[in-house]
């Protein structure tokens, strides 16, 4: 009678430990940071799984287009600028490999609203050619938020004088407006007062 006492309760130990290993203490884990509209979101499931594909993963996503990922432990969702200031929320149920491993988990990202400045690059006295290049970088980065204003702000040294300063504001536009067709009153220039150093901060702020 003991022996089949004892017999009972190491099956039941090790059918509980089995049943742990196939189905662990899965939690979903989102981006780090505020996704910004037209980047990627990126969801895993954690811990990560060698033997996943034993595992029957179904993504829904709140906002956003979920471009790859779907029936495995990940995805990637493309933002867009419809979903400012939303909450995206992913939600995946998971099932197996035996019946009673079924979860559902969830976990959400914030989308930056309008309103917030992003700053998309800072740069120094730098040479006309590669200021250039930055410029083209710039406006390549535009055509993906067409509404939004390139905001510059330039600190000239305090030897700069005030042709250098408009002479480099011409340059700016007529790269980025004559060039690449931005509209010229979605680039904006300020100039602060003048610092031991020049320097130049670009913003990028939605219109709404």
């Amino acid at each position: 009678m003991l022996r089949f006492f004892l017999l009972t309760i190491i099956v039941a130990v090790v059918a509980n430990s089995v049943a742990s290993q196939e189905c662990p203490a899965f939690t979903v884990v989102g981006p780090a940071r505020v996704v910004r509209p037209g980047e990627v979101a990126i969801f895993t499931v954690n811990p990560p799984l060698e033997n996943y594909y034993q595992y029957k993963f179904a993504w829904t996503v709140s906002r956003g287009t979920l471009e790859s990922g779907q029936g495995k432990p990940w995805i990637y969702v493309r933002t867009s600028e419809k979903d400012e200031g939303t909450i995206l929320k992913a939600e995946v149920k998971i099932t197996g490999p035996s019946a009673e491993c079924v979860r559902t988990l969830t976990e959400t990202a914030e989308i930056q609203g309008g309103g917030h400045p992003i700053k998309v690059d800072e740069f120094g006295d730098i040479s006309r050619p590669k200021l250039a290049a930055r410029l083209d970088a710039l406006a390549e980065l535009h055509k993906e938020y067409p509404s939004w204003v390139l905001f510059f702000i330039h600190t000239p040294s305090k030897e700069s004088s005030k042709e250098n300063i408009d002479e480099f504001e011409e340059f700016i536009r007529s790269r980025v407006s004559g060039v690449h067709k931005v509209p010229n009153d979605l680039v904006v220039f300020v100039v602060r007062s003048p610092e031991d150093r020049c320097f130049t901060q670009v913003y990028r702020i939605p219109t709404r």
